[in-house]
């Protein structure tokens, strides 16, 4: 009777009662979702690009949208076809760079 053993998870081929199969799948669903968190959380640090993903849209820190909105509403204010996309853009840069998060990522580079 040989069984198959990897990572923990451990296959006899010839139990094959549900509780058996059940449990195969459950370690190896653990193991696997350990992984992924793993990598996700170590390799491509997901928890910090949630935290800046969740400043940026839920706007964490107000002055950047307050700015944003203090700036744009002039320009928002002039018909449509006489908006430029180049100023647009101007605008939304230098408020984020006059934010407190411009400032992190300007620390950050710093670093």
């Amino acid at each position: 009777r040989k069984s198959l053993k990897t990572r923990n998870i451990v296959f006899d081929p010839l139990d094959q009662t549900e509780a058996s199969l059940s449990r195969v799948v459950s370690q190896a669903s653990s193991t696997a979702s350990t992984r992924l968190r793993d990598v996700l959380v170590d390799k491509y640090h997901f928890i910090e690009h949630c935290s800046n993903i969740k400043k940026f849209l839920l706007l964490g820190q107000g002055d950047f949208i307050q700015g944003l909105m203090e700036t744009l509403g002039p320009e928002l204010d002039k018909p449509v076809g006489s908006l430029l996309r180049s100023t647009l853009i101007r605008i939304f840069e230098t408020e984020f760079w006059n934010s407190s998060w411009g400032d992190e990522k300007r620390k950050q580079t710093a670093l």
